[in-house]
């Protein structure tokens, strides 16, 4: 409800309750999925407390309460020298409003209410919270006369080329299973350049240092086998999502590069694997089409004009590049090259549910029967 000025050049824009709530409850979801997965990863209880929404103890806490609890024990000279709050004051270009001025004054209070009412006696936070935290701390020993608190924090996680995980960098890996993939994730870390191997091993998976070490010691003898890579990308997707869901972004990544018989890999897929499959390479129900005017019923099932659905799953854009696209050999049916615009889609050649649409090497579509 109230913006950290911290990173922002401008203003935040103040979001109603209901987005607000919203996004509490997502990221409670996030967090206990995360804590869900690590205990099946490691094969151990973990100890786990309450997640506490601060709105709950603001809400009974009046203006002048909080001023008296949290306001009194730090200097608006000490604030001033933040260099969030710095920065946007001594650009005249920019500015800071009192709301997100004190922001830093709840964060603070934040660590105090936690530390006096459940005894938390450590914050941790991105490097850019330094200051925050470092006074939370001071703020628990003046009002405690002198018991202490402790503050730890994490910089941004770059990679080899200083580049961020961010939305703005198009890399942005998301602990929201709705928002990425499990082949997306898995793809990403299995992409990583080698020198990001082993720092990587250490920030997102549990392994210790002693297997890591092996780990890379393997991975250097032969780098471009990208066994490191394997491993880290495997690790990840299992902690944000569950561990049958690395198993599927594998078999979805040796779906796209399979040099032998594609359509005997599909033959032998589990449904769960089917499922899996169409959500990474786009997908058409066929039938969605059974009662349109261009699906007809023949002895081999429903059929459809190839024309019609290649259209529709996204392959081609109209008629006339469907027509170029097979002059040139560039459209698959089930692996065979699609000489005529018009032949019939049938139903009957479905392998395991679904038929499969190719365009050039890798622009797969799946549609699936019945």
């Amino acid at each position: 409800m109230i913006g950290d000025p911290g990173g922002k050049d401008s203003e935040r824009s103040f979001l109603d309750e209901v987005t607000l709530a919203h996004n509490v409850t997502s990221i409670q979801n996030q967090i206990n999925t995360l804590i869900s997965n690590i205990k099946s990863v490691l094969w151990e209880e973990l100890p786990t407390q309450p997640v506490v929404n601060n709105k709950d103890f603001y809400d009974s806490m009046g203006f002048i309460d909080f001023l008296r609890e949290a306001g009194k024990y730090i200097t608006v000279n000490s604030m001033l020298t933040k260099e969030t709050v710095k920065k946007r004051i001594e650009d005249p270009d920019k500015s800071i409003s009192y709301t997100e001025f004190s922001y830093m004054l709840i964060q603070w209070y934040d660590f105090y209410k936690l530390y006096a009412d459940q005894w938390v006696k450590l914050q941790i936070a991105g490097s850019d919270q330094w200051g925050n935290v470092t006074t939370g701390t001071e703020i628990i020993r003046k009002k405690t006369d002198g018991w202490e608190a402790y503050a730890f924090t994490c910089p941004l996680v770059l990679d080899s080329n200083g580049k961020k995980f961010w939305k703005s960098e198009g890399n942005a890996i998301w602990l929201n299973s709705t928002k990425n993939s499990p082949y997306f994730v898995y793809q990403y870390f299995l992409n990583v350049a080698d020198a990001d191997v082993e720092r990587f091993l250490k920030l997102f998976t549990f392994y210790d240092f002693d297997t890591i070490d092996q780990i890379v010691a393997t991975h250097n003898t032969d780098p471009a086998a990208r066994h490191g890579q394997s491993l880290l990308a495997e690790y990840v997707v299992k902690l944000i999502f569950w561990p049958e869901s690395a198993r599927q972004a594998q078999m979805v990544t040796d779906f796209f590069f399979w040099p032998w018989d594609i359509l005997e890999k599909i033959k032998n897929m589990s449904s769960d694997d089917i499922d899996a499959l169409i959500r990474e390479t786009g997908w058409i129900d066929f039938t969605k089409f059974k009662k349109e005017e261009y699906t007809s019923i023949s002895s081999q099932g429903y059929t459809i004009d190839i024309s019609y659905l290649l259209y529709h799953t996204g392959l081609t854009s109209s008629n006339k590049d469907a027509k170029n696209q097979i002059q040139q050999k560039g459209l698959y049916y089930n692996e065979k090259v699609i000489e005529d615009l018009y032949m019939p889609f049938l139903s009957s050649d479905a392998i395991n549910g679904v038929i499969l649409l190719r365009k050039g090497k890798k622009g797969y579509r799946v549609v699936r029967v019945g």
